[in-house]
């Protein structure tokens, strides 16, 4: 097998690294071209005012604007914690990404010393993170199962409910919690298994891992419409939140615990998680009704045209 090795650079490389590519993405900004329907409305309209004889042309609709100290208190900080909160939709997401992403941040720290426990050199062992990209790449089968799903729907006439894309979690739920149990029992110190066997669970947990952040950031976008920004907010605050914390504590969790019965318990939290699937495809509709946020931002969907049954 052919990697590159990079132990030879100092530490702080890494930041380096991540630095440059980053400042390359960042510029590459630059030159995409603005998409905001809108910004181009309101450039059209004084592209045209500008090109014809007519006074006066009334502005477009754009809510784009820049708020007040008061409204960006309101809006961008108290909102997003009272959707964390309040909204109970909300709030299990924001757990289930926080605690899935976090997996990815535990294995920084403990997958490396498991596999060297198991004779590998330690850069070798790095490459065991190979498993979780491989199922990362699986969700693509899941997204064009979802396609066939609603242009199924599509063609029976049927409105399209965010519960009808929600196939991705009902399969990653159950698939995270059996990577982790079989990742759990099939590692030393307890067990003694070829290096395969543990490494094929991997690949369960990185398909389940993308699933659950693909498909639950989805249903919120679908779910909340106008307020989806700010139920992000929310998560992505929970989640960097986790992750940064969960590293900390990690190397004393495993040294203390054991490596197997540390996995058991990331894998029995990843099994309680398990029961999220089932309520929000068959009772998640009941929930957003509920919901002042989910509900209002639907109503004002239904003015601008779309049907009242898709919600």
């Amino acid at each position: 097998m052919v990697y590159i090795n990079f132990s030879h650079l100092p530490r702080r490389w890494n930041f380096y690294i991540f630095a440059i590519i980053v400042a390359a993405i960042t510029g590459g900004l630059f030159f995409i071209r603005e998409s905001r329907p809108s910004l181009l409305l309101a450039y059209e309209v004084k592209r045209v005012t500008d090109m014809t004889a007519v006074q006066y042309i009334p502005p477009p609709l754009n809510h784009d604007h820049i708020p007040d100290l008061n409204t960006f208190v309101k809006e961008a900080l108290f909102r997003p914690a009272q959707l964390f909160f309040q909204e109970p939709i909300i709030f299990v997401i924001a757990v289930m990404i926080s605690v899935a992403m976090s997996l990815i941040y535990i294995f920084t720290e403990a997958l490396q010393p498991i596999y060297e426990s198991m004779g590998f050199a330690k850069t070798d062992a790095s490459l065991m993170f190979i498993a979780i990209g491989l199922g990362t790449c699986l969700s693509a089968f899941t997204r064009m199962l979802d396609s066939y799903i609603l242009n199924y729907f599509r063609r029976q006439g049927r409105p399209i409910k965010p519960e009808y894309k929600l196939v991705g979690l009902g399969l990653g739920g159950p698939f995270l919690a059996i990577g982790l149990w079989w990742f759990a029992w099939t590692i030393p110190p307890e067990t003694q298994t070829p290096w395969i066997v543990p490494t094929i669970s991997l690949v369960l947990v990185g398909y389940a891992l993308t699933e659950m952040d693909t498909v639950l950031y989805g249903y919120i976008s679908d779910s909340y419409l106008s307020y989806s920004a700010s139920a992000t907010a929310a998560v992505a605050f929970v989640r960097a939140l986790l992750s940064g914390a969960f590293p900390l504590f990690t190397p004393q969790m495993f040294d203390r615990l054991g490596n197997n019965v540390a996995m058991s318990v990331l894998a029995a939290v990843a099994t309680a998680f398990c029961i999220v699937p089932p309520v929000f495809i068959c009772y998640g509709e009941r929930i957003r009704r509920a919901s002042k946020f989910a509900r209002y931002s639907w109503e004002i969907q239904e003015e601008l045209g779309k049907e009242k049954e898709d919600w």
